[in-house]
């Protein structure tokens, strides 16, 4: 609002209108109100003191019609190392300081150069328990949002846990009550009731048995035969035995 070239022509107090130069500072006040900040003003070091060059002004200072900032020196001296800081880096700082006059602010201090190459610093101050405030309810804020997502988090491990989990029990139940109960149903098969990896080992278990039945089934068979084989020799070794007797009691009575 003062003007790009503002700084390269600032004359002596006793050099200007000083009524015009309050009429800047009350414009500036009224800027302050749509910035929503306390507090703006520029600033620069002249023979190593910090000097206002424009600034908003207070309520108190407003219903005084002869005040204005225009080539001041800085009223909150505890201030003013951050502002030379800002000078002498040209990099941004910001400040926290209580003061009885405009209270405990909060401020961003931001080095600029003219296009005349004149280095000054332009100043915003905000209420810094409003600040603290914001803060805080942004903090409180993103816990509770963390929370519900912890919370929603949880809620889909146990959800994914369980649709892995009672798969697998239900198998478990199935193999203890068929096979471990004493009766060895070997005709027990598990039930696929998905193409996932509970699927999958239900499949492989299935193939599984039905292979150990037809095993089973083989080595019945051979034992089956194997018998029947074995009372043929019985009765054939018996046979043999009564004709060893019956040509045994006819040679005793030839003789």
């Amino acid at each position: 609002q003062l003007g790009a070239g503002y700084h390269d022509d600032l004359k002596p107090r006793d050099a200007v209108d000083l009524v015009r130069k309050r009429q800047e500072s009350v414009m500036l006040t009224e800027q302050v109100k749509f910035l929503n900040v306390d507090f703006v003003y520029t600033m620069f070091v002249r023979e190593g003191k910090v000097v206002y060059s424009q600034a908003s002004l207070s309520d108190e200072q407003l219903a005084d019609k002869t005040y204005d900032f225009y080539l001041q020196p800085s009223d909150v001296p505890k201030s003013d190392p951050v502002v030379i800081e800002a000078l002498k880096t040209q990099t941004t700082q910001f400040d926290t300081a209580v003061d009885e006059q405009y209270g405990y602010l909060r401020s961003a201090i931001v080095p600029i150069t003219s296009p005349g190459g004149f280095s000054y610093v332009a100043c915003a101050d905000i209420n810094a328990a409003s600040v603290d405030a914001a803060v805080r309810q942004a903090t409180l804020r993103a816990l509770a949002v963390g929370a519900v997502v912890l919370v929603f988090a949880l809620a889909i491990s146990i959800w994914l846990g369980s649709l892995i989990a009672n798969p697998i029990q239900r198998l478990i139940g199935i193999l203890r009550q068929s096979l471990t109960t004493g009766s060895g149903d070997l005709t027990v098969t598990l039930p696929v009731e998905s193409r996932d990896e509970i699927g999958q080992l239900a499949e492989n278990f299935n193939s599984f048995m039905a292979n150990l039945r037809g095993m089973l089934v083989t080595v019945r068979d051979d034992a089956l035969s194997l018998t029947s084989g074995m009372d043929r020799i019985s009765e054939m070794a018996n046979k043999l035995a009564s004709d060893a007797d019956r040509q045994s009691e006819m040679a005793a009575s030839t003789a």
